[in-house]
């Protein structure tokens, strides 16, 4: 395979991240970033494409105030789930966002997609989350629907699969916990 030069602006701490596992490899950042990166456009299902992940969770006007380091506990009127509901389109949104991160993440940590689905199952449980679901979302073969989410959401007070992710990941997620908050119907 012929190589190419791209180009990307990352943040510092993925920087970081990248170098460290590389370094932990024995490889280089090069050939790790090439690894990463064919190995979470290997795992995407058939037809995926980067714009259906993102390009549907934007509402007009709710960037400048969700920004990058949202985090859905910074608002306790969402925590409050009892009368929130989600749309159909958010929570496709939501599905295919939650979908992206644990494939990057995965790729991150260096896993294949089955051993990365065998750590979450460990910490779903604390959350209630039924690894089941979760699995067949990941994995491409479900959809959340809105009823779905406002069903879960209201029974755990919580989304078990973006705790669960958090926790994996050891990262915050604030673009999933943005997409998140873009599903509501408001």
């Amino acid at each position: 395979m012929e190589n190419s030069r791209l180009t990307v602006t990352i943040s510092e701490e993925l920087k970081e991240l990248l170098i460290a596992q590389s370094e932990q490899l024995g490889i280089s950042v090069e050939e790790f970033a090439n690894t990463v990166l064919l190995n979470a456009l290997s795992d995407l299902p058939e037809g995926e494409k980067q714009s259906d992940l993102e390009g549907n969770s934007q509402k007009a006007g709710t960037d400048k105030f969700l920004g990058d380091d949202f985090l859905i506990e910074s608002y306790p009127s969402i925590l409050n789930f009892g009368e929130t509901r989600f749309t159909d389109d958010g929570a496709r949104s939501y599905t295919k966002a939650a979908r992206y991160e644990f494939q990057k993440h995965a790729s991150l940590k260096g896993l294949s997609f089955q051993d990365a689905l065998n750590e979450l199952s460990e910490i779903a449980s604390k959350y209630k989350g039924d690894i089941e679901l979760i699995s067949r979302i990941l994995k491409g073969r479900h959809e959340l629907t809105g009823n779905e989410m406002t069903l879960i959401v209201g029974q755990t007070g919580n989304c078990p699969m973006q705790k669960t992710l958090q926790e994996w990941s050891r990262d915050s997620l604030p673009s999933l916990c943005r997409v998140f908050v873009q599903a509501i119907e408001v």
